[in-house]
């Protein structure tokens, strides 16, 4: 990994506007670690930051930028949510390690730095509730209805056929959140939930990240587009799905006219 993936990622740190990230699907690994054991490349790789470590035991399966006034850098958190430490400068030294200059590389490098396994997705003693991804997207459809009977419109038809569509777009975008709306074929998830739709139209919300159907639901209604098509009054229905992975949800609304 050469010199300019550590610049890359000062820029993308410090001047993207992503606001949290979670473990993408991929391992995110590059090149080989033959030479050094993963603890001391993950000193390597850390170096150049200030890593504080709150928990030993606990493995990180998602980082977030740091909100608090004054202070830049990226937490690591639990499944739970919990803080189990953060890096607060932005320069680390990927040179000469196998981790990749992404999000799943720094939570490798974080776990590995405190020399826990990378498959090891839940904390040893930490107890972790099941989700109950088919109640999340039901609760998503019942949100959804009360937004609009609040707002004075009617309510969306629940439809099978439209959750299988969004059950088969929530897994593409869980694969890969950089193709938004579009899917690995080239066509769009509208396209898909169209046909269920004697006039031919039809629309789609995405969101990952989000640890309930209520959270999700907000995070729609604070972005005008998402908004536009939760409160569209020639909507007549809707199909919701949701998934877990890699200790992060996936969420997806899909109607249509």
């Amino acid at each position: 990994m050469k010199r300019v993936f550590a610049i890359a990622l000062a820029a993308m740190i410090w001047f993207s506007g992503c606001v949290s990230m979670t473990a993408a699907a991929n391992d995110g690994r590059t090149g080989d670690s033959d030479s050094q054991t993963p603890a001391s490349d993950a000193q390597v790789f850390f170096s150049r930051t200030n890593v504080t470590v709150s928990s030993w035991t606990v493995s990180a399966v998602q980082c977030k930028k740091l909100t608090e006034p004054g202070i830049r850098g990226y937490g690591f958190y639990s499944r739970a949510g919990s803080e189990l430490g953060r890096i607060t400068r932005s320069n680390v030294h990927g040179a000469g390690t196998p981790y990749a200059n992404t999000v799943q590389g720094w939570l490798d490098a974080f776990n590995d730095y405190r020399a826990l396994p990378r498959e090891k997705k839940a904390a040893a003693g930490e107890a972790v509730i099941p989700v109950d991804t088919a109640q999340f997207a039901q609760e998503l459809i019942d949100l959804t209805n009360r937004l609009r009977r609040e707002a004075g419109l009617s309510e969306l038809q629940p439809m099978e056929e439209l959750s299988q569509v969004a059950l088969i777009r929530v897994k593409e975008y869980a694969q890969d959140t950089t193709l938004g709306h579009m899917r690995p074929d080239g066509t769009t998830g509208m396209e898909l939930a169209a046909q269920y739709s004697s006039r031919g139209g039809a629309a789609e919300n995405l969101s990952w990240n989000r640890t309930t159907p209520q959270k999700a639901l907000d995070a729609w209604m604070e972005s005008e587009g998402h908004r536009k098509n939760i409160l569209n009054p020639d909507l007549v229905a809707i199909g919701t799905a949701c998934i877990e992975k890699d200790g992060a949800l996936y969420w997806c609304q899909t109607f249509i006219y």
